[in-house]
């Protein structure tokens, strides 16, 4: 049995009318009625309102010591709440003392907007998903409205969530060595859908993907923390937006360049070691230090010989992923 564990703030629950519950008594209940397509899974929350941290925190961390998935629904409430921090902690620590990577087992829920640099710092740089669509710079449509009628975005994002359930269930359950450990940049925010779909498919190439989160706080620390990832994968992918890109952990920015300069450093030290990069052809920079670095990258002054320059669509470049990971798994010539 694979036990979910919600994890939210009461305020994200709150509803004045107390009729049918709030927020996440509406993803709670559309949770479980996805989750049923999947075999042993059980999704649970407790639905009280945490104020003294005694008896609570002893139940709790009885859950999380059997959780095997956290659900944490983003937002101001639950970053200031100890119960909701402690439950960060503890399955953090649960799963770190049986030597797991806790971020492959946590999926970010964030019903309104809710900046990356303002997570905890556990769980930045993870992949979540959100329910709701900005309108435009100052307002945003939520995918269920005040009346509690869930809109069709709704469901998709709940089939979402229990998508990348399903799919980390069955790598984790499949306990096999890694095919290949593969270096994804980090992307600007445009791209950042197309990343996930690379992601995805790494995934279910069984692949074990850098650089991990969380990013160290300083420049130079997250500067060594990527060179460390890059030396740890057989070849890097870049995915390369409108915009250079930035990192709100470390405030590292023009993450492009600095991730494409870092791997080409990489490869100085492996002949094997190739960067797969591509450009959308429809994309069109928005900032003039990147359009100088698509420039570079069009005109040949940034390549080497051993890098792929994709300039087209999506699954054109994830073929070319697919390649470089069947060369990979081809065992290597051995000398006399």
């Amino acid at each position: 049995m694979a036990l979910i564990f919600l994890s939210y703030a009461s305020e994200d629950d709150f509803t004045p009318e107390e009729k049918s519950g709030g927020w996440v008594t509406v993803i709670d209940q559309a949770l479980k009625l996805e989750l049923r397509r999947l075999k042993g899974v059980k999704l649970w929350r407790d639905s009280r309102d945490f104020n003294l941290p005694g008896a609570v925190r002893d139940k709790l961390s009885d859950v999380i010591k059997d959780a095997d998935y956290l659900l944490p629904v983003m937002s101001l409430d639950y970053n200031d709440k100890a119960y909701t921090r402690f439950e960060v902690s503890e399955f953090f620590r649960v799963l770190g003392s049986k030597g797991l990577e806790p971020t492959d087992y946590v999926v970010p829920l964030i019903p309104r907007p809710f900046a990356e640099d303002q997570f905890l710092d556990a769980l930045s740089g993870l992949k979540w998903v959100s329910f709701f669509e900005p309108t435009d710079a100052a307002s945003y449509t939520p995918f269920v409205e005040p009346d509690g009628k869930r809109s069709e975005k709704f469901w998709a994002a709940v089939r979402n969530v229990v998508l990348l359930i399903e799919q980390r269930m069955k790598l984790q359950q499949q306990q096999q060595k890694p095919s290949a450990t593969v270096y994804l940049a980090r992307t600007a925010n445009d791209q950042m859908n197309n990343h996930w779909s690379v992601t995805n498919e790494l995934d279910s190439q069984k692949c074990r993907v850098t650089p991990k989160p969380p990013w160290p706080v300083s420049q130079p620390e997250a500067t060594s923390f990527l060179s460390k990832s890059l030396s740890e994968s057989q070849f890097s992918i870049h995915l390369l937006g409108a915009t250079p890109g930035r990192e709100p952990r470390s405030g590292l920015t023009e993450l492009s360049a600095l991730q494409l300069d870092l791997a080409a450093e990489r490869q100085k030290k492996d002949d094997a070691f190739r960067r797969l990069i591509w450009i959308p052809s429809d994309m069109t920079p928005t900032d003039p230090a990147q359009q100088k670095l698509i420039d570079s990258l069009d005109n040949g002054s940034r390549l080497t010989e051993r890098d792929e320059l994709v300039r087209g669509g999506l699954e054109e470049f994830k073929g070319i992923i697919h390649d470089e990971l069947a060369k990979n798994a081809r065992p290597q010539a051995v000398g006399p």
